[in-house]
């Protein structure tokens, strides 16, 4: 039983000796600093207001020496804290030798003000000290024993006060003033014990949180790299069947199949769009996205994603009409793949939740400014049609299109809309169908920049071209895109036969994969830099599922004149080409 109650007391004893650390004196420091000028002000006025009221002349004395104590003490804490800052202990007995002196003097109002006791200044000195009190303990609380060292002179004028006007110390005075002790001493434990809960529960919080960071900071971190070797996974794959689309489109075809082959090229652009926000978990939290403005026909557009979606209304004996006015057939600066993916998600609901009926989607555009028109993508249904409050609950995210949950999310082709310029609005009455709006801002394109199949560049001599890669099917792809340039190609399966190749001979340009089982991409191009072989100044461009902008640095810093991510536009691939020849023969020449 002595032994609890001896910790019972020894836990509160300990708090009260408790210093605090070196970011805590800074804390206390600047606390200390910032109020002073409130002191000052306050010390000021009370000093003033005494005189005048109780004409006494002792008011005035005490108000010039505690402003010199709060100025000396300012002084102080400023000389401190560069100390401090640099890693020296505070001086604690020193400093509590100054609180202790400072709040004395600052306390000895009270005695001058209970000399007027009849005036009422008894009570104003009890105010008073009560204000020291405080004080105290929420500018001093940091460092416990500072905040005791200044409570003690407040506490004994309450029992020094009372003796200042002379008068018998009786039974009943002896009793109030023991009294008005008892009071204090629980009020400042009150105090106390309440602002150290206080503190406690502010560092709990802020450990929490900081261990919530850390942790919310690791699921990002795991989060981001599963998105990315994902992304890595599927850019390989996506990246031969939109590379054998490609080349079968430049056979000779019937027009069916090539317009099977165009819906698939559609498609894929849409599916890489998505693919590339989904990599980058950020851009999915945000609805951030990347906007890349090219020539574009919004006739073209609409008319892929739905010869795309035609084959699935036809499943569900819908009609899927396509009405594009004249208007709409210009070419315009937009993000194709942009609205294509928007367009894919307003079609496939509509489809998706009609029974019967149809789907009619509308392409207009109306002049906007000098050389600008607003185009307008309307997609109409007749399914069984929405609330207005679901219909704007769905575009804000706040529910899904389908009562089950489901649907493509239209609040997210919504923020990708917003991030182009435009808007998507809704109309739907329960039960007639919903219509779903998407407007764009644009400009129209040049004369010079038709939205039209682009022209293939052709080299001047057959190009001598090393291929990379650990999948045979990429490298065929490869080389069958680099044959529309005449290029003669070497296929190299891993990072040790394109060395042997490189080795003895200098290529006009090298097409490297960066993720390959025995050594990547980096380490061949800075072996290869290093080296004395002959086509160690073969230019370098990724050609890699690594698409990240983290990752096209480090092919720059490993050597790399370029970087083409897969899936690979033969369009890209080409302009890239050119523009790394282009360099090296200028390298040359100087």
């Amino acid at each position: 039983m002595v032994g609890m109650t001896g910790r019972a007391l020894t836990k509160p004893l300990a708090g009260l000796t408790r210093l605090p650390s070196a970011e805590g004196w800074l804390r206390l420091v600047d606390v200390r600093v910032a109020s002073a000028r409130e002191r000052f002000a306050f010390a000021t006025g009370a000093g003033a207001v005494a005189a005048l009221v109780y004409q006494d002349a002792w008011a005035l004395a005490w108000m010039g020496a505690t402003l010199t104590a709060i100025v000396l003490e300012r002084l102080m804490w400023q000389r401190l804290r560069p100390r401090i800052a640099a890693g020296q202990p505070a001086p604690a007995f020193a400093l509590g030798a100054a609180v202790f002196a400072l709040s004395a003097v600052s306390g000895s109002l009270a005695l001058v003000l209970w000399r007027n006791h009849e005036a009422g200044g008894d009570v104003v000195a009890a105010l008073f000290l009560s204000a020291i009190l405080l004080s105290a303990l929420v500018t001093m609380r940091a460092a416990p024993p500072l905040a005791l060292a200044s409570a003690v002179p407040a506490i004994a004028y309450v029992g020094l006060a009372p003796l200042a006007y002379g008068g018998p110390l009786d039974g009943p005075r002896f009793a109030a003033i023991v009294a008005g002790l008892v009071f204090l001493v629980a009020f400042t434990v009150s105090i106390w014990t309440r602002l150290a809960q206080a503190d406690r529960a502010e560092r709990e919080a802020l450990e929490a949180a900081r261990a919530a960071s850390v942790e919310a900071q690791r699921a990002h971190a795991a989060k981001s790299a599963f998105l990315s070797g994902m992304g890595r996974e599927l850019r390989t794959p996506i990246s031969m069947v939109l590379g054998a689309a490609a080349l079968l489109r430049r056979a000779d075809m019937s027009p069916d199949d090539r317009a099977t082959v165009d819906t698939m090229l559609d498609a894929g652009d849409v599916l890489v769009a998505v693919l590339n926000d989904i990599i980058d978990a950020a851009r999915v939290e945000t609805g951030d996205a990347r906007v890349t403005l090219a020539p574009a026909s919004p006739a073209q557009i609409a008319h892929g994603v739905v010869t795309t979606w035609r084959p699935r209304a036809d499943d569900k004996w819908l009609e899927l009409f396509l009405d594009v006015e004249e208007s709409a057939h210009a070419g315009v600066m937009i993000d194709a793949a942009r609205v294509k993916q928007i367009l894919f998600c307003l079609v496939s609901n509509a489809v998706r939740y009609t029974d019967h009926g149809g789907v009619r989607v509308q392409v207009s555009a109306t002049p906007s400014g000098e050389g600008r028109q607003v185009l307008i993508f309307r997609v109409s249904d007749t399914g069984p049609g929405l609330t207005e409050a679901r219909a704007q609950a769905v575009l804000e995210g706040r529910a899904a299109m389908g009562a089950d949950g489901s649907g493509l999310s239209l609040a997210r082709s919504r923020r990708l809309a917003r991030a182009m310029g435009g808007d998507i609005m809704a109309e739907s009455v329960v039960g007639e169908g919903a219509t779903f709006t998407l407007t764009l801002d644009v400009d129209l394109a040049r004369d010079d920049a038709s939205p039209a199949e682009p022209h293939q560049p052709s080299a001047e001599a057959a190009l001598r071209v090393l291929i990379v890669d650990d999948h045979a099917v990429s490298r065929r792809f490869a080389a069958g895109l680099l044959s529309e340039l005449g290029a003669h190609c070497t296929l190299a399966g891993d990072g040790a036969e394109a060395l042997a190749a490189l080795e003895t001979t200098q290529f006009d340009l090298v097409l490297m994969d960066i993720n390959m089982p025995d050594m990547s991409g980096y380490d061949v191009v800075r072996r290869l830099r290093q080296s004395t072989f002959a086509g160690a100044d073969s230019p370098v461009i990724a050609l890699t599922a690594a698409a990240g902008p983290d990752d096209r640095r480090r092919c720059y810093e490993a050597g790399m004149e370029g970087h083409v991510a897969k899936p690979v536009s033969p369009a890209e691939l080409f302009a890239e080409i050119f523009r790394v020849l282009d360099a090296a023969g200028a390298r040359r020449a100087a």
